[in-house]
């Protein structure tokens, strides 16, 4: 903000947004600029400023400029005009900072291709067959923006500050999502060639101006308002990646929160449509984003992933309504079909639920051995009486809340079942149950079968896979049937190759 002057001495506030250099010498005394289509705005304390939301919509002039209006000729002392060597070495501080990066987007997309899908417009289809856990493509951020703040009390007031007000959703957002946008205007600003790789992202109902992108005045005309609706429709959080952890935290600790320190945007990403019955997954290394297939995908199959928490039953026709399409896969339409009272029902019996295996993670606490065996009956019986609430069978659809409570109840039982035998054997069952709630189709996996442990179809890739495969793993061995071990080991370093991107950093 600044206070400026028009050639006939009239004095307004000036209030810039999205400029290239949010600097204080941005302004600086002296300087001239040109307004296009200014407009006067109510300021907080009940007067008029001039505000400026397009980058495109201020002109810096230097002196010599013809448009400088002659009656300011005598008196300017034009502190715009920088020596050689000031700009020599402003330069260097940028190359030192890393502030000029190559323009590397898309690693490999050779066996994608974005063609029309529909009425949603375009979307991502494959070229060649792939097989679960395949690395499908890797795509650098075209923006990208990290909140150090997230999480922290110390920086509180920075994430309160730091808002963008979305009107057409009647919503805020805090944290990185302000900062990406100021971020991605400059860069479009700075290099104008780059505007076709964001021009055709879906920006849902609004109107962009007559001309975006348009070289005027020898820079491109920027909509700061188009950039903020295409990335509210198209950016992506980045949270932090689930490693095989969970084993120490205890049981019934909700790992579905959804914090985003960061967030960018991928523009080759952006192409893929939703499905909570998705078959690929998004991980992410830095800026760079890792697409693996979750499933055996054939040739000419849609890519597809999840925009929102599948574990809200009120998720998607509320929200996805912002993609001007409506979810009507096998997820939703149960949703729809199941009343509150079952809602509910589900609700109550986990709940009870995740009491009992506090307790049992605690080795039933000072009950000993007749104590586990009741506390796992009771868990069983809860577990049991969840099962009656469903009516699809899991071949079409996905039983979250169940998948839920099995996993917490194998991990329990394989915390509490450290060289008790029968323990482990039971965690055993319990896991393979969960997994098929996921829609897995399981060859044998039980102990004393010839076939192994031989996966036939992967399932839905739900939080917290991760650790029921690493908890068959530790269960196995307790009851020495190592070669199935080494299978689930092998299945939880698939898991973690689709959840973190890489395996290198599997143990």
């Amino acid at each position: 903000m600044a206070i400026v002057e028009d050639e006939k001495s009239e004095v307004f506030l000036l209030q810039l947004y999205h400029q290239v250099e949010m600097t204080e010498d941005i302004l600086v005394p002296g300087g001239i600029l040109i307004i296009k289509d200014p407009y006067l705005k109510l300021t907080a304390d009940g007067r008029h400023g001039l505000r400026v939301d397009h980058v495109s919509d201020a002109v810096f002039l230097l002196a010599h400029d013809r448009r400088v209006p002659s009656c300011w000729h005598s008196e300017l002392t034009n502190p715009q005009l920088k020596s050689a060597d000031f700009w020599k070495t402003k330069g260097k501080g940028f190359l030192v900072n890393q502030d000029i990066r190559p323009q590397l987007n898309i690693f490999d997309v050779g066996s994608l291709l974005i063609r029309q899908s529909g009425s949603r417009g375009r979307g991502l289809f494959t070229t060649k067959a792939v097989k679960t856990g395949d690395l499908m493509f890797c795509e650098k951020a075209f923006a990208y923006a990290f909140h150090e703040g997230e999480g922290t009390s110390g920086d509180s007031s920075r994430l309160t500050m730091n808002l963008l007000i979305d009107v057409n959703a009647n919503s805020f957002t805090s944290g990185a999502q302000p900062e990406l946008i100021t971020m991605l205007v400059r860069k479009l600003y700075r290099n104008p060639s780059l505007t076709s790789a964001v021009k055709g992202l879906h920006c849902g109902s609004y109107s962009p101006v007559q001309g975006t992108f348009d070289i005027i005045d020898g820079m491109p005309v920027i909509d700061s308002f188009l950039l903020t609706r295409i990335l509210l429709l198209n950016s992506f959080g980045c949270k932090f990646p689930e490693k095989a952890g969970a084993l120490k935290r205890p049981v019934g600790i909700d790992r579905l929160g959804n914090v985003f320190p960061s967030l960018g945007l991928w523009t080759f990403a952006s192409h893929m449509h939703h499905s909570c019955l998705s078959n690929a997954f998004c991980s992410f290394i830095g800026d760079m984003m890792i697409v693996r297939a979750i499933a055996d995908i054939p040739v000419d199959a849609e890519i597809t992933i999840q925009y929102l928490n599948p574990f809200n039953p009120q998720r998607q026709q509320k929200y996805i309504i912002n993609w001007a399409f409506a979810c009507d896969c096998a997820m939703c339409e149960d949703d729809d079909h199941t009343s509150d009272i079952v809602i509910a029902k589900r609700k109550r019996l986990g709940e009870s639920l995740q009491q009992l295996l506090r307790l049992l993670s605690r080795r039933g606490g000072s009950s000993g051995t007749a104590g586990i065996a009741s506390l796992i009956r009771k868990s069983s019986d809860l577990l049991a009486e969840m099962e009656e609430t469903y009516i699809k069978p899991t071949e079409e659809v996905p039983r979250l809340t169940l998948w839920v409570g099995y996993r917490d109840f194998a991990c329990a039982l394989t915390l509490t079942g450290a060289g008790l035998s029968s323990n482990a054997q039971k965690a055993i069952e319990i896991g393979l149950k969960a997994l098929r709630c996921l829609r897995f189709v399981i060859e044998s996996g039980s102990l004393g079968s010839n076939q192994g442990l031989v996966v036939k179809k992967w399932g839905y890739m739900a939080s917290g896979e991760l650790d029921c495969w690493i908890c068959l793993k530790t269960a196995y061995d307790c009851t020495g049937s190592h070669e199935l071990a080494l299978a689930a080991e092998g299945c939880a370093k698939v898991c973690y190759r689709i959840q973190l991107g890489e395996a290198e950093t599997f143990q």
